[in-house]
Formats: C-alpha cells, structure tokens, sequence
C-alpha cells in the first residue's frame, strides 16, 4: 500500500490529522507529507524505514523506495520458495 493510500483509508474528518502525526514522525511538515500523499513529491528513501515502522508495515519500504528496497528482497513471502 502506498503512503497516499494508507491516509485515504482512514475517515476523512481523520487524514489531516494522521498526516500531521506523520510529519512530526518525520520532522517535516504536514503539507510535505500531503504532497508525498498525493505525488506531487516523491518520498526521500531516507524516510522508507521510518514510514514502514510508523505505519506498521502497511506501507513497506520497498513501496516507498523501490529503487534502494528491491520488493523481491523484502517481501513478506520471500521465504515461502
């Protein structure tokens, strides 16, 4: 799941106030992370640990920065084989 979508699922009356908590997670502003939200920026791969932890998992590293976390090194089955 991406960072835009993991906002979007909570109510409306909600989203300002998780991007505000996720800002202050990662000293940055909430109009910052609404921009990462919504692709007008792209998400510093400096963040892909921090978001991955703050969301627990739901929006994973390699989702955030494909290009430093390949999906195939971290995903959730890769033991599965």
């Amino acid at each position: 799941m991406t960072l835009g979508k993991y906002v979007k699922a909570f109510p409306l009356s909600q989203r300002f106030s998780v991007r505000v908590w996720i800002a202050n997670q990662l000293g940055v502003s909430e109009s910052y992370v609404r921009s990462m939200c919504n692709g007008m920026k792209k998400t510093p791969a400096k963040y892909a640990i921090k978001i991955e932890k703050l969301t627990d998992g739901i929006v994973p590293r390699y989702v955030t920065a494909p290009d430093i976390y390949p999906a195939d090194e971290y995903s959730l089955h890769k033991f599965d084989k």
